[in-house]
């Protein structure tokens, strides 16, 4: 993603960027075969072209960012929502503002794109003359009620042996929710008609396990890791990065993790 928000200029000025770089949000086609060696330039190696999302780039520039759309974060491909297995489809998820005034930001947004097609759309990523070439709009859009988190959804990472897609968050502050660190996204249930701000969308359904909270009508989980790396191995098995920051700068560790009945539902093998 390219902004100009707060996250964007500070990203741009660490790496003494000075151009104005127009606003925009991709996602990111690597063509692993031509990657032979260190060091190699994306661009002009032609080891990576981008497809545009218009979708995101209209919602951030909406207004006061709809939906309070800060761009984009989590990606998986998982099957059609409603469906336990078939056809892979690309979910992208919002990075969302963190606010704790107003309700329009109490939604994750969720993106689904059909990509069999989408090598007509690739193209080069020139910083300096950002292209627009990709779909109009997303196959469907979702929303997923968990309250307001800082920055969205982090990770996405589809888990069959749950049937559910993990949705790892930085936890939000308002009062009236739980807050949780993981959100699990029902992949048997089919989208449900809801207004929302009203709007009429499409609104996917949490799948709770251990934590529950009636008063929000909220479900997830207080397991804190996800948010920087996940992957679902299969058989009820996970890697996890773990993040730290010592006198030598920043790294991660990962580790293996395997699902558990009781929260934090994932223990460390």
């Amino acid at each position: 993603e390219f902004k100009h928000d707060s996250v964007g200029k500070d990203i741009l000025k660490h790496l003494g960027v000075e151009d104005d770089i127009e606003d925009g949000f991709y996602i990111a086609v690597f063509d692993c075969d031509k990657i032979t060696r260190e060091n190699m330039d994306a661009e002009k190696d032609g080891v990576m072209n981008a497809v545009f999302l218009k979708e995101v780039l209209d919602d951030y520039k909406y207004q006061n960012h709809k939906y309070g759309c800060s761009g984009i974060d989590g990606t998986t491909f998982a099957p059609l929502i409603g469906k336990k297995d078939g056809e892979n489809y690309l979910y992208v998820s919002y990075g969302i503002y963190l606010d704790k005034d107003g309700s329009e930001n109490d939604n994750q947004v969720i993106l689904r794109y059909d990509i069999k097609d989408w090598d007509k759309y690739l193209m080069p990523l020139n910083q300096k003359a950002m292209h627009r070439s990709g779909p109009s709009k997303p196959d469907s859009k979702y929303f997923l009620y968990t309250g307001n988190t800082e920055w969205g959804i982090q990770n996405l990472e589809y888990d069959p042996y749950r049937e559910a897609i993990m949705a790892a968050v930085y936890k939000g502050n308002k009062e009236k929710f739980p807050n949780y660190d993981m959100f699990f996204i029902d992949q048997l249930k089919e989208p449900i008609a809801k207004e929302i701000n009203g709007e009429q969308v499409k609104a996917l359904t949490l799948k709770t396990f251990d934590l529950y909270d009636e008063k929000s009508s909220v479900g997830g989980s207080y397991f804190p890791l996800g948010s920087t790396g996940m992957i679902s191995l299969g058989a009820g098995l996970y890697y996890f990065s773990d993040d730290f920051r010592d006198e030598d700068g920043n790294g991660t560790d990962i580790y293996l993790f395997e699902a558990t009945d009781k929260e934090p539902l994932f223990q460390k093998v």
